[in-house]
């Protein structure tokens, strides 16, 4: 047993400036840099940084950059290290927020002489069960980022047109739609999830329709504030009309 805790690290220490500890890779898969180039899109996204391997699938496909045809350099950037070693790249130009959000998207380190390397399927789960582990077509999915009121219509709805048609013309072409209208795949699991039942739960019915629900209230939420939105500015017309009128009375 692993006496490293990944849940554990303090957000202070989830900047790192060097490879995993043995402990740390006793607590995790081990995947081959071959194993991590054959995903490199954006429905099915892994990075290498500093010999740690992230499932960022979930976290691309929903980042802002690639539904604002204005972010495009953002998604060009985030595209072309998917499936690579990005570890100077996010080194230089990320924060501390950055990589603490990084931190909740690890699946696996990389392998070395000696080791056992596992494929994408594993379905192994590792010591203790709360982290994300590599499971087919499951992913990392932290609560601070399926919080978000646009994430359930980016993550099923897929990247901005325009946005693709720029990532195809640099060379990235993308499959079109979500995540979950990629073949076989069955959505997205929790960080905090594990094996066993929560998984199954979440492969069957229930939790289609719990995804279902989430993001029905999203939607919803969001018209809703869309909604706010226009009835404020509607008021703030209304009274400004008011005050010119009074305004220019004698």
């Amino acid at each position: 047993m692993s006496a490293y805790d990944h849940d554990a690290v303090p957000k202070r220490a989830r900047r790192r400036t060097g490879g995993p500890c043995d402990a740390e890779r006793a607590y995790w898969p081990k995947f081959t840099l071959e194993e991590v180039a054959r995903h490199k899109s954006l429905k099915d996204g892994w990075i290498v940084v500093h010999e740690r391997v992230f499932d960022i699938t979930t976290f691309a496909i929903t980042h802002p950059g690639f539904h604002n045809a204005g972010q495009v350099s953002t998604a060009l950037a985030i595209t072309r290290n998917l499936g690579e070693d990005c570890t100077d790249e996010f080194v230089a130009i990320h924060s501390p927020t950055a990589w603490t959000q990084l931190h909740d998207f690890q699946i696996g380190v990389l392998v070395r002489d000696g080791d056992e390397a596992h494929s994408e399927d594993v379905n192994r789960v590792a010591t203790p069960r709360t982290h994300p582990v590599p499971r087919r077509n499951r992913r990392p999915m932290p609560e601070w980022l399926s919080a978000d009121r646009e994430f359930w219509d980016r993550y099923a709805g897929g990247v901005d047109e325009r946005v693709l048609a720029y990532l195809d013309a640099q060379g990235y072409p993308q499959e079109r739609g979500g995540v979950e209208a990629r073949g076989g795949d069955e959505g997205a699991r929790g960080a905090g999830e594990g094996g066993g039942d929560e998984a199954a739960f979440a492969r069957s019915d229930g939790g289609k329709e719990g995804d279902a629900t989430r993001g029905v209230a999203n939607v919803v939420r969001t018209a809703l504030e869309r909604a706010r939105r226009a009835v404020a500015c509607v008021v703030a017309g209304e009274l400004v009309r008011r005050v010119t009128r009074a305004t220019r009375r004698p």
